[in-house]
């Protein structure tokens, strides 16, 4: 055998620290190369007794068994909790973790709102209350009076189901499906709408900007359509929409032949049309309702006449996009919604009855809310500053604990708001409507009271460079 020389021990000592040394650099070396993650072990959902749990778990951007960079975890946490609130199913959101080491366990509380409203209808027939109380003197007549059903997540997968049978200034029934995702396709969703009205007054000019109505003692205007609808949803921040519809209108003869012979197309009484509308949007917003935070970009192209029939041929092309943004000053926050809207028609003027407007629906001007602007294009921006003052939640004793679940605890939000609006129309002129062909300008302060992530309620005090003011209420508006 052979005998090897003795290895002094300062050489051992010195070999020792060496590969120790080596060792440790290796080790911050693995631990640089391989950052720290998260193996989500658990999700747990809680509070969700109507909501089918894969609708929650299609908003969270994370699965059981999800291997997860730790810097990211807290967006993506943020990122689940903004999409199930814009799902509007619940009025508060709570996510929890527990660390495990490298395991985590989720934990996704939600308080879920209250979808059945059965009830009575007693609704203004106007545009607007400021204009029902104002141009109509706050006329009883000019009230609908019935009944309606708005099933909201019906089976608690997101859908709705809407029915209204109302008399009185209009007759109106309506029956209306969606659901937004399907089981076993999530990304695919359906809808459709049934709807028929008849009126006996109806407006049938528009002089100085101001609605001209007749009224008859037998019907004057009918209104039929159905529609069917398919989405497409990639993701949380993206759908697309398609649609088609129907639609059979007919006025008496009387309209066409002795108040606007263009109420429809020149000299008839009916229009008929099929009805193709494509829609898409990507909604990067905080929250649908009311938000501070964010962007969303809605588009849509809609041809009415397809070439079946020949009583319309009209293409609508419709952007509208939203800007919000918190600042660094406590409880204040700037936003702008604005809108671009062209309508055309290759061959014919557009009917009195398919124009497009500012002055109906949300499409309003702040202090132009007593007056209509008609015109095949329009452009309007709505900057706000708004500071939010008021941010509670009232707990109430119910004894009912399942019956009155979702109204023990109501959320309440106040907002003092500054805004200017600023919009143009152009065309129609004629009938000394003046507010069109030039730049209009109206706003002023506000009180807005945001309830349950779904109700928005506004009290505004507003001006216009006509020199007109005063109070105006709106209630149940998107923002």
């Amino acid at each position: 055998m052979f005998d090897f020389p003795a290895i002094p021990s300062r050489i051992t000592g010195f070999l020792t620290l060496w590969w120790m040394a080596i060792g440790g650099c290796m080790s911050l070396l693995h631990a640089q190369i391989q950052p720290e993650v998260k193996v989500i072990r658990r999700l747990e959902m809680v509070g969700n007794y109507k909501t089918k749990p894969w609708i929650i778990r299609y908003e969270i951007p994370f699965e059981e068994g999800d291997t997860l960079l730790s810097q990211k975890f807290p967006t993506l946490l943020s990122k689940a909790k903004k999409n199930l609130i814009n799902t509007r199913l619940f009025s508060s959101v709570r996510i929890d973790t527990v660390n495990r080491h490298e395991m985590v366990d989720v934990k996704v509380t939600v308080r879920e709102l209250w979808y059945l409203y059965p009830g009575l209808i007693f609704e203004l027939a106007d545009r607007n209350i400021n204009t029902w109380w104002t141009d109509q003197n706050h006329s009883i007549q000019r009230v609908n009076i019935g009944m309606q059903l708005l099933y909201e997540n019906a089976s608690g997968r997101n859908d709705y189901l809407k029915f209204i049978a109302h008399t009185g200034y209009t007759n109106k029934v309506q029956l209306t499906y969606g659901i937004p995702r399907l089981k076993h396709y999530r990304k695919w969703g359906f809808g459709v709408d049934l709807f028929r009205r008849t009126q006996k007054e109806i407006d049938y000019l528009t002089v100085g900007n101001k609605q001209v109505y007749y009224k008859d003692e037998k019907v004057l205007l009918t209104r039929q359509r159905i529609e069917n609808y398919l989405t497409f949803r990639p993701d949380q921040n993206r759908v697309f929409r398609l649609t088609l519809g129907f639609q059979h209108n007919r006025v008496e003869d009387i309209v066409i032949d002795e108040l606007n012979a263009n109420y429809f197309k020149p000299q008839k009484n009916k229009q008929r049309f099929f009805m193709l509308e494509t829609f898409g949007k990507i909604n990067h917003l905080d929250r649908e309702i009311y938000p501070t935070e964010g962007m969303a970009l809605e588009m849509s192209l809609r041809k009415e006449g397809l070439g079946i029939y020949h009583d319309l041929n009209v293409l609508n092309i419709n952007l509208l996009w939203k800007v919000y943004h918190t600042l660094p000053v406590h409880n204040w926050s700037f936003g702008a919604v604005s809108r671009i809207q062209k309508q055309w028609s290759p061959s014919e003027t557009i009917p009195f009855y398919n124009r497009s407007f500012i002055g109906y629906s949300d499409d309003q001007l702040r202090g132009y809310e007593l007056y209509v602007m008609d015109g095949p294009e329009y452009f309007y921006t709505k900057p706000h500053l708004k500071y939010k003052f008021f941010d509670r939640t009232l707990q109430v004793h119910h004894r009912s604990e399942s019956l009155l679940r979702a109204f023990k605890k109501i959320p309440i939000e106040m907002y003092l708001i500054f805004q200017l609006d600023v919009g143009r129309v152009e065309g129609y002129t004629d009938f000394q409507n003046n507010l069109n062909d030039r730049w209009l300008f109206g706003g002023g302060p506000a009180l807005h009271i945001v309830t349950f992530n779904r109700y928005t309620y506004r009290l505004e005090y507003s001006f216009n460079q006509l020199g007109e003011r005063g109070i105006f209420i709106h209630i149940n508006r998107k923002y």
